[in-house]
Formats: structure tokens, sequence, C-alpha cells
């Protein structure tokens, strides 16, 4: 008999949890719930992304397009901003804080982003890859018979500021 009684009240509990214990009454009519509006559909798309080493500042813009009123335009744009050392997100006027840890990663990533730019620059300072005179732009494999297209540069260096690897530095 125990056993039956608990399992009745199991069962009614789940029944409750299932229909989140809301009750089988009618509501009253001041308690109805008012029709769901229709949710407005806005798509956004991301214009730019530009990260700023010195003050560890992460921006982008997105566009957003409401195909209600156009979709040949953007309707607006939103501009977001992260301060990775505050590990603060700032969007219109508000800011709010986000995990340091979180910060850390994505500064760690902003980082290897920089370190690439900078030794994409430093390839091309010394010649690297082969002209483009036709507006092809697929990649060239790099001739490793060519010793100027070494890793060390080798060859004739045209631009001796250009010598020894990168090194980010990174803000304050």
């Amino acid at each position: 008999m125990k056993t039956f009684l608990l399992a009745m009240l199991v069962f009614t509990s789940l029944g409750k949890a299932q229909g989140n214990g809301a009750s089988k009454e009618q509501p009253t009519p001041e308690a109805a719930p008012s029709p769901q509006k229709p949710v407005k559909v806005v798509f956004r798309r991301l214009e730019s992304v530009s990260w700023n080493p010195v003050s560890a500042e992460l921006t982008w813009m997105l566009s957003v397009w409401d195909p209600a009123i156009s979709t040949e335009q953007p309707a607006g744009q939103e501009r977001y901003v992260i301060h990775l050392d505050k590990a603060v997100m700032e969007f219109k006027e508000e800011s709010r804080g986000f995990d340091t840890d979180e910060a850390k990663r994505v500064r760690s990533l902003m980082d290897l982003i920089s370190r690439y730019a900078l030794e994409s620059t430093v390839w091309w300072g010394r010649g690297g890859g082969t002209p483009d005179d036709h507006g092809n732009s697929a990649p060239q494999e790099r001739d490793r018979s060519n010793p100027k297209d070494s890793p060390d540069g080798g060859g004739d260096q045209t631009n001796p500021a250009l010598k020894g690897t990168p090194i980010v530095l990174r803000g304050r």
C-alpha cells in the first residue's frame, strides 16, 4: 500500500512538472495570457573587424538588415568594442564585464594574428612569392632551390632593415 501511494505521489508530481504546475482550471479573463506579438526579424552581417594591439581593443561593425524596411540597403549599423586588458565589452552607451580568462585567450589569439601580419610584412619585404601580373590570385609554391625564398632570406637582401624575426610588442 505504501508503494502504491508513493507511486501515485511521484506520478502526480511528474504530471504537474509536465504541465509546469498549471492547473486545469479555466483562467479568469483578467489572467488570460495576451496573444504573442509577432517577432520582428532582422539580419546582421559582419562588415569589418579591427584590432588595435597597442590599446588591446577589438572592434567590429555589423550592418543591420530589416527586410520589412528594405532588402537593398541596411537599416543601420552597430559597433561593438572589447577592451581585452579590462575584460569589458561595449555596445552603444553600455559596458559589461566578462570572464578575464576568456579575455586572455582572445588576446593570445589576436597576438597570434598580429605576429602573422608582421611576419607576412617581412616576407613581402624580402620579395617572397612571385609577382602577379595577370590578376591571378592562385597561391604560388615556394621554390626551395632559390636561396632568396629560404627562411633566412638568403641571397640578395634588398632591405637590410627587415632582417631577423619580428617581435610583437604588446600594448600597455
